[in-house]
């Protein structure tokens, strides 16, 4: 695994456009997640992978949108990712007003 570090200009722009961060490997595999916050606040010479969690609530593209919809319901999330049968990131996060709009539009 690489080591990524960033200065505080790269911290501030990444933060303001998003909360959490996926870490991923080469091959598209999901590590884990950072939050923006731990990101801004830890020092410069702490690594990501020392930062991220690695218990993940991720669904699948087979998922069932009801279970997706529980998910956002029950974590509050604003994005879950999604990954494949390998458990390879695919595309990149579902968002929950995504998720409701798939939802409601089928369920009609």
């Amino acid at each position: 695994m690489s080591s990524v570090k960033l200065n505080d200009e790269e911290k501030r722009l990444l933060c303001n456009a998003w909360h959490h961060f996926l870490t991923i490997t080469d091959q598209r595999g999901l590590l884990g997640i950072v939050s923006a916050k731990d990101l801004m606040t830890t020092a410069d010479d702490i690594l990501i992978r020392d930062l991220m969690q690695t218990e993940i609530i991720s669904v699948t593209t087979h998922t069932d949108k009801e279970e997706v919809a529980q998910l956002f319901t029950k974590y509050d999330f604003l994005a879950i990712p999604v990954l494949d049968q390998d458990e390879r990131m695919v595309g990149g996060r579902l968002y929950g007003s995504e998720a409701v709009q798939h939802y409601e539009l089928s369920c009609k």
